[in-house]
């Protein structure tokens, strides 16, 4: 199965670690993203997971903050 886990934040993965090297491990692919803000991007213990974790992507997503639907 394939799986999109998007996040706000990038810290917040450090609460999701153990479930998604649970869903690696048993086969499924995980595409981790989060909005690209600024100068952020993932922190080196998500960089460490999904290098750890093949099945784990990372990507950014285009910033909505600017778009006055962005949260629907």
């Amino acid at each position: 199965m394939r799986i999109l886990f998007s996040v706000r934040n990038p810290s917040y993965v450090r609460h999701y670690e153990s479930v998604l090297r649970a869903l690696a491990a048993r086969g499924h692919e995980v595409d981790l993203t989060t909005e690209r803000a600024g100068k952020a991007s993932w922190p080196p213990a998500v960089i460490a997971l999904a290098e750890a974790c093949p099945a784990i992507r990372l990507s950014l997503t285009p910033t909505l903050a600017d778009d006055p639907w962005w949260e629907l």
